[in-house]
C-alpha cells in the first residue's frame, strides 16, 4: 500500500510517500511546466521509471525531475520512503 502526506514549512509544501511492500508504486505522471520535483530516497531502495532511462534509488540518493517530465516510482524493497520536494519557477518574480 502507497501512503502519502503532505507536510508544509511555510512556504514549503513537501509530500512523503510510504510504501509498504516491494512493487508498491507511485503511477506515472509529470508535473507542470512551473515545477522541478527533487525526489529523496530516505529508506529502502525504489524503481525510477521513465519513459527514457530507469535508475534504482537507495537511501540518501536524490534526482531531479524536471516539468512535464513523466516518471513512476517503485518499490525494490519493503518498507520505503521518498520525500518529494518541489522547486516552483514563475515568470512573475519581483526584485
Amino acid at each position: 500500500m502507497l501512503i502519502d502526506r503532505n507536510i508544509t514549512f511555510g512556504d514549503l509544501e513537501i509530500t512523503v510517500y510510504d510504501f509498504e511492500f516491494e512493487g508498491d508504486t507511485l503511477a506515472s505522471h509529470a508535473h507542470d511546466n512551473e515545477t522541478t520535483q527533487i525526489t529523496i530516497c530516505v529508506r529502502g531502495s525504489v524503481k525510477v521509471i521513465t519513459p527514457e532511462w530507469e535508475k534504482t534509488l537507495s537511501e540518501g540518493n536524490i534526482i531531479q525531475f524536471f516539468p512535464y517530465q513523466k516518471h513512476a516510482i517503485t518499490a525494490i524493497t519493503d518498507n520505503c520512503r521518498i520525500v518529494n520536494v518541489p522547486i516552483h519557477y514563475s515568470n512573475n518574480k519581483s526584485d
